[in-house]
């Protein structure tokens, strides 16, 4: 009897332990992945890169990127590590809250180090928010030729059809698919009066 009890002690035990060993493994596996890239774009299979930005904290954007009384029209600083079989980058910025309004269309770039003030003003257009609080992404494709295709995207305009628009940077000369390397995504918001 006394042989029983110390059996199912320990079977009970052991159940316990893995239980407890399941719970903090599938709770690290969540903090790891926060870190991971989350963007996707449909129809676009590529490997994601991380951008960063001295004009973005804390989520905010700075005031000198934006088309402001107190802004100065300046694009924002960013730099990437340069992607393995790219030639040439394209960086895009779209206010998603907007209708996927354009601010940023440099194509074709070589330098994976952009800094504040780079693009020109026929390149990019800063946030001007006419109202509340918008989303400012930045996309840049890390492309292994220019593409066949030429994009139907425009400068502060609003382009709904961005995402499918972009599906077209893909395409190599041929027409098969596979010119996009990989791309990277970060984003800000912006508040009008700031």
């Amino acid at each position: 009897m006394k042989l029983r009890r110390i059996i199912s002690t320990i079977i009970i035990t052991g159940i316990l332990l893995i239980a407890f060993c399941s719970c903090n493994s599938s709770g690290n596996e969540k903090s790891s992945s926060a870190t991971e890239p989350t963007v996707e774009i449909e129809g676009l299979e590529c490997d994601v890169f991380s951008i960063s930005s001295e004009n973005l904290k804390d989520g905010v954007w700075d005031t000198c990127i934006s088309n402001t009384k107190n802004g100065s029209n300046q694009s924002p600083q960013i730099s990437w590590e340069p992607v393995e079989d790219a030639k040439y980058y394209s960086v895009y910025m779209v206010d998603t809250s907007a209708g996927n309004w354009i601010h940023w269309k440099s194509e074709y770039l070589e330098e994976t180090n952009l800094k504040l003030g780079w693009a020109s003003s026929t390149e990019y257009k800063g946030p001007c928010p006419p109202s509340g609080t918008h989303s400012y992404e930045i996309y840049v494709f890390a492309l292994k030729e220019k593409p066949s295709a030429k994009l139907n995207i425009f400068l502060n305009a609003r382009c709904a059809t961005f995402f499918k628009q972009v599906i077209a940077l893909d395409l190599l000369e041929d027409g098969s698919k596979g010119n996009v390397v990989a791309f990277g995504h970060i984003k800000g918001t912006y508040t009008y009066g700031d």
